[in-house]
């Protein structure tokens, strides 16, 4: 079967619209809802529905950090002092605990993101920039106890240098992840393979491997069926939007938009069978049903 599968990337999504949290940036509530009694529960629950996936199926699970914007500069402009970083891993590491004999079988991402807005690559930040912005809490996630670090929506080569510079710092193996394009360009307009090459060719310490996310997967397996060589042999997987719309599209959408599990899950076994990838996960618009989905044809 597929070797392993990540969980959704934005908790707060599944939670939110029963969860009022006034005063806290959008962008940090994925993880300050780790401080919040009722929305703590149902974060928990997410989480819960994943690894009750993947031990039905046994499959391994990587559960990420609800740290996706908790960077330490973006903290402190709002006056955060607490351990933010390390009280999300501590959740999650709950979580993991708490499946028993899978637990074995989970191990927790630390998750950072892009410093703007991953659909805009004008707001991303220089390589020497991302790797001062990026490296606090690349260490303070490290310092909680991840298994390793994931860097997801990087819209630029550029910034996805500095905050892979940043991991490497550290002594955990980390992943960096791509926001791409319904063509398979990172958002910056750089062909994923440069992408990916630029990277490896910058850090002293390479990443574990590369995924893409925010594209649903029928658009990365269209780019695998067209090209003339084979996808990169370090491009590992995918999160992949419940939505086929591009991110123009996306970022102007009233409310998520999604696919039905079974065809999201169906273009992600293709991926598997044909092109070898083997890490896939959900992003926006997907839900515990997405993974199931995924699981479930990637055990076949």
């Amino acid at each position: 079967g597929a070797s392993t599968f990540f969980d959704k990337g934005s908790t707060a999504r599944s939670v939110m619209a029963g969860t009022a949290l006034p005063g806290v940036e959008p962008q940090l509530a994925d993880a300050l809802l780790v401080y919040d009694g009722e929305a703590a529960k149902a974060v928990t629950a997410v989480y819960s529905s994943y690894a009750r996936v993947g031990r039905e199926h046994r499959l391994p699970l990587v559960l990420l950090t609800p740290t996706w914007k908790a960077s330490i500069p973006r903290l402190r402009s709002l006056n955060e002092t607490r351990n933010v970083n390390a009280d999300a891993f501590a959740l999650v590491d709950c979580i993991r605990k708490a499946q028993g004999d899978y637990a074995g079988h989970i191990k927790v991402g630390g998750l950072l993101g892009s410093a703007g807005d991953g659909y805009d690559p004008s707001q991303a930040l220089s390589a020497e920039a991302a790797l001062v912005y990026h490296s606090p809490q690349a260490h303070a996630l490290e310092a909680a106890g991840v298994d390793f670090l994931v860097a997801q929506t990087l819209p630029s080569v550029e910034e996805a240098k500095g905050i892979a510079s940043a991991c490497a710092s550290c002594t955990v193996p980390y992943v960096v992840s791509f926001m791409v394009s319904p063509s398979c360009y990172v958002l910056d307009g750089t062909p994923l393979d440069e992408a990916i090459a630029a990277v490896d060719a910058h850090v002293t310490r390479r990443p574990l491997y590369y995924m893409v996310n925010c594209t649903h997967p029928g658009h990365l397996l269209h780019f695998a069926e067209t090209r003339a060589v084979p996808l990169s042999p370090r491009l590992a997987g995918i999160c992949g939007n419940g939505s086929k719309l591009g991110p123009d599209e996306l970022a102007h959408l009233p409310k998520l938009d999604s696919d039905v599990p079974e065809a999201f899950a169906t273009d992600m076994e293709k991926l598997w069978r044909q092109h070898h990838l083997w890490a896939f996960g959900g992003c926006c618009g997907t839900d515990h049903r997405h993974i199931d989905a995924i699981a479930r044809h990637c055990t076949k």
